[in-house]
């Protein structure tokens, strides 16, 4: 009975699971901090209601990043130095709908259907879980297949310091044929194990491949307690 139970095991994690739906968890204060080919950005809870979340996105070139005392909440009380895009959208929970788009720097809204819908589409995408067997090993072969340890997980990093021993579970999708560049490409993503009590609505890594080579998003920092420099301004379609 065993032996059916684990060859059964890959199906039983094969539940969808939607960021959506995970983003229902997220805090005021909150943030993580990406980095994709030569630019960072800083995705932050600047607030949130019952009925939706502002998520600050704030992106700034590696080579002109300047981090007072080594922190990126210092950098943001400093209205971000060197950013070169600050914006801020509203989603709705649940839905996972953009409801407005911010531009911080020109000081007005922006037509949603005419912005990247990245964020929206990724947040309303099916994800299947991988399951473990299937996962990269890094450790040896004649190690116990059923320890975590000895699969390939992100680091963690928690205000500016690597967190040890967090497991990550790994998800996958299929990027909508939208005619798009992303258009059919397979999407990972890696999200911490939900006992693990770090926050699993971003992904700390996702990887975009099909077609030619390989494009990533990981994160090198995550935190919580950020202050915005700018006030919160809830469109009138946002239930706060």
């Amino acid at each position: 009975m065993k032996k059916y139970l684990l060859l059964l095991l890959p199906f039983f994690l094969q539940a969808e699971i939607y960021l959506k739906d995970q983003l229902s968890s997220a805090k005021k204060g909150d943030f993580v901090v990406t980095v994709q080919q030569k630019d960072l950005t800083v995705w932050h809870i600047q607030d949130r209601s019952n009925g939706a979340v502002l998520i600050e996105e704030v992106t700034v070139p590696c080579q002109r990043a300047k981090l007072p005392n080594n922190s990126w909440k210092e950098w943001m009380k400093e209205r971000c130095p060197c950013h070169v895009s600050w914006i801020v959208y509203t989603v709705e929970l649940g839905s996972g709908k953009l409801l407005s788009y911010y531009d911080v720097d020109r000081q007005r809204y922006l037509c949603i259907k005419q912005e990247d819908p990245f964020l929206t589409t990724l947040l309303n995408l099916p994800f299947t879980a991988v399951p473990l067997n299937c996962r990269k090993r890094v450790g040896s072969m004649f190690q116990d297949s059923s320890d975590p340890a000895t699969y390939w997980q992100p680091p963690m990093v928690v205000d500016g310091e690597r967190i040890e021993n967090v497991f990550f579970d790994h998800y996958r999708t299929r990027w909508p044929y939208d005619r798009s560049k992303l258009s059919g490409k397979t999407i990972d993503i890696f999200l911490p194990e939900k006992q693990s009590n770090y926050p699993a609505y971003f992904p700390y890594w996702l990887q975009i491949s099909g077609g030619v080579g390989k494009a990533r998003l990981r994160i090198i920092d995550t935190g919580s307690n950020m202050e915005s420099a700018i006030p919160a301004m809830w469109p009138l379609t946002a239930d706060n």
